[in-house]
């Protein structure tokens, strides 16, 4: 392929893999979407399970809140009237509706309990040789005591507290903390219970160290768990070590019972961890769970979410790959298109091109020979200068020494210079445009060995980059000469030497000025038209030839000023 068809195709197939790439990564995408959507089942598990978890640790630590304050006012008092306790507790479970009974035991087996039931409340005192006398159990109706033989027994009185489980665990506890256990049956309701108690020690060794608990109801605690998000995607999930539900019954997320029926049928404490996928009535859902400790009891929090919603969810970025699959596919196509139109173009261009270079190929041999010509008039006119040189310097050599010899001379160094210009512009590369500033440099440095007892003469130039024809550029070449001879054989009569500026700038359009200021000693009218002398004559007659003009002035030094027209 040739470098030019190479250079051609490259952007097309540049782009053309950018295409098929972004194509095939927006298709990878595509199918890549079901599994975000379970990367984000599962983000949304882990997000679940950490705020139900901060909710139930929040409910269980207000029922701790409570205890302790309790435990606090028992510790307060060595003994407690019972009335005391009737009127403190009963507001307490009044105002606690998860709390079921309270029960204060002491070392001795001692306990007094009050007890919430579905038909009202129940004081319940144990005694063992103490000043209470003989166990009571006594129903409270509205707020007054009944007598005991009309009062209605629950259970056995008679059991000593020091037997139960959550007596034995408070006593081992060192951190003074509310323990939790779960109770060994659920109530006459089926509802599961625990038992939170706290050591309450005493203050002197004489006194008995007593044991404070709550009984309480979990789904009561757990009221203000939310059940679902507002979007009702999620269902919190609540477990006790068997896998019963610890959560208030609540509305379901979308399919009825048989989600929640289903997800406690398929728990499994082992497998609680990591996520379970199952399905309901043909909707995918999944869930997790994790165990948490609340005070010794290890109960499991975890979510159930519905993968349905997600999928929903996720339609707007569906259709969006959707569509960007759609515009891949139809930019291909263009891109398509429009190589196949360029490479028709390209054909075509390519045969103006190989038109355009045949005539270049011939216009540049033409003009290779005019300048092989123009550089050959140059070299002769030089060479016919030259000999005129020698001439006149013949003929200077007959003439005896005076005005006459000095003009002989002065002569032939006009000459010479019209030569030195020729044999210059001869030797510049570009004979179209020359480049003022180093033809001037090297016309300087010519003109300056012709004298060398002005070597301490410096000069300088700033054309600003201008470029001049041919033909102006020998008028130019020939005023400057002139005037940096007079500068180097007038300006300068002291050994100190001097400096002289040549700059050339544009005025406007095609009208521009050249001029050539040194720092000598400057000169007046009437030197300057002394015959015999400087014969700026010919600057200005050349000034006029160039549709300019040529002016001087001298003010510690002499500024020569040509204004002169470029021809091209």
């Amino acid at each position: 392929m040739p470098e030019r068809d190479r250079a051609f195709s490259w952007p097309y197939l540049t782009s053309a893999i950018a295409l098929v790439l972004g194509l095939f990564w927006v298709g990878w995408g595509m199918l890549r979407l079901g599994q975000r959507e379970l990367e984000l089942a599962d983000l949304a598990l882990k997000h679940t399970i950490f705020v139900v978890r901060g909710e139930v640790q929040h409910a269980f630590d207000q029922v701790d809140d409570d205890l302790r304050l309790e435990a606090a006012y028992v510790s307060s008092h060595d003994s407690i009237p019972r009335s005391a306790l009737l009127d403190r507790w009963s507001a307490l479970l009044s105002s606690r509706w998860a709390i079921a009974a309270i029960r204060l035991a002491d070392d001795r087996g001692n306990e007094f309990a009050l007890l919430r039931d579905s038909i009202g409340t129940i004081l319940r005192e144990t005694a063992t040789g103490s000043e209470y006398g003989p166990p009571l159990l006594i129903h409270l109706v509205s707020g007054q005591p009944v007598d005991s033989a009309n009062g209605v027994a629950i259970g056995d009185s008679l059991i000593d507290p020091r037997a139960e489980n959550w007596y034995s665990r408070a006593l081992e506890d060192r951190r003074g903390d509310p323990v939790w256990t779960l109770a060994p049956a659920p109530d006459s309701a089926g509802s599961a219970r625990m038992i939170v108690a706290l050591l309450i020690r005493p203050r002197s060794d004489e006194q008995p160290f007593r044991i404070l608990s709550f009984t309480v109801r979990p789904q009561r605690v757990l009221a203000t768990v939310h059940p679902t998000d507002p979007m009702r995607s999620y269902l919190p999930l609540v477990l006790s070590e068997e896998g019963r539900s610890l959560l208030p019954t609540a509305p379901e997320i979308g399919r009825g019972d048989r989600i929640r029926s289903t997800a406690l049928a398929l728990w499994d404490p082992e497998l609680s961890s990591v996520p379970q996928y199952f399905t309901v009535d043909g909707s995918q859902l999944v869930m997790r769970s994790l165990p948490v400790n609340i005070g010794g009891v290890t109960i499991h929090v975890g979510s159930l979410i519905d993968v349905d919603d997600l999928h929903d969810r996720f339609r707007p970025e569906r259709l969006f790959l959707a569509g960007a699959i759609l515009l891949y596919l139809v930019l291909l196509t263009l891109m398509v298109l429009v190589y196949l139109r360029n490479r028709r173009d390209l054909g075509r261009l390519r045969e103006q091109q190989k038109r355009s270079r045949t005539q270049q190929r011939k216009l540049a041999k033409v003009i290779g020979e005019r300048d092989m010509l123009d550089r050959e008039v140059h070299h002769r006119v030089k060479n016919n200068l030259q000999v005129l040189s020698s001439l006149l310097n013949l003929q200077a050599q007959r003439v005896e020494e005076g005005p006459t010899r000095n003009e002989f001379l002065r002569g032939k160094r006009r000459i010479d210079i019209m030569a030195l210009v020729h044999q210059k512009l001869y030797g510049m590369p570009d004979l179209r445009g020359i480049d003022l500033e180093r033809f001037f440099d090297e016309l300087s440095a010519s003109v300056a060995a012709l004298y060398p007892k002005r070597s301490n003469v410096s000069y300088a130039f700033d054309t600003d980059r201008i470029r001049s024809d041919p033909d102006t550029a020998i008028e130019l070449g020939i005023i400057l000469c002139e005037l940096m001879a007079n500068c180097f054989q007038h300006a300068f009569p002291f050994v100190t030497g001097g400096h002289i500026d040549v700059s050339v700038r544009q005025v406007e359009g095609q009208l521009h000025r050249l001029v050539v200021k040194d720092n000598g000693t400057g000169l007046d009218g009437d030197e300057a038209h002394r015959p015999g002398k400087l014969g700026l004559e010919i600057v200005d007659a050349l000034a006029e030839k160039l549709d300019g003009s040529f002016k001087y002035r001298s003010n510690g030094g002499t500024t020569f000023d040509v204004l002169f027209r470029m021809k091209h």
